[in-house]
This record gives structure tokens, sequence and C-alpha cells, in this order.
């Protein structure tokens, strides 16, 4: 399970994820701080945590993601017919 890069995070440095995108596509900050960019993202996009019902607290919000491609298995399940 990720951890953030928490001994980096603790020496100021970005997690590693964050500071290696080349595309950008990642961001990290306090979420209590409305100036800070997570804060800002969250607050003007439409984001979605990945399995909420888990109840796990998660951290990692997606903005506009396709959740037939975050959840691959998606309505998938086993449909059993009498005879089959």
């Amino acid at each position: 399970k990720c951890f953030f890069c928490s001994h980096r995070v603790d020496a100021g440095i970005q997690p590693a994820c964050v500071q290696t995108c080349p595309a950008k596509a990642r961001s990290f900050g306090d979420l209590h701080d409305p100036g800070s960019e997570v804060a800002r993202l969250i607050a003007t996009n439409s984001v979605t945590v990945l399995k909420q019902w888990m109840a796990t607290y998660p951290s990692v919000f997606y903005i506009d993601i396709d959740m037939d491609v975050a959840d691959p298995l998606r309505g998938s399940e086993f449909k059993w017919r009498e005879g089959e």
C-alpha cells in the first residue's frame, strides 16, 4: 500500500510519483488548506474515490475517471443459467 513517500514528504519533498511524472498528471498537498493546488482541483472538478464503500478512507482522488477503466471487472459478473 502506498504511503505517499512519507520520508520524502517529511523532508519537504514531493512523493516520487508526483515529482517524476512527465505529464504532471499527479498532484499532492494538504486538502485542508484551501489555497493548496489539490484543494483547488478537488473543489473545481468532478472527483471520484475508488472503492469508497470499503470504508478505508482513501486519500487518492481521480478527476473525471472512466469507471470502466478504473474497475475492469465491473459488469462482468458471471450469469449462471440452468442447463449451462
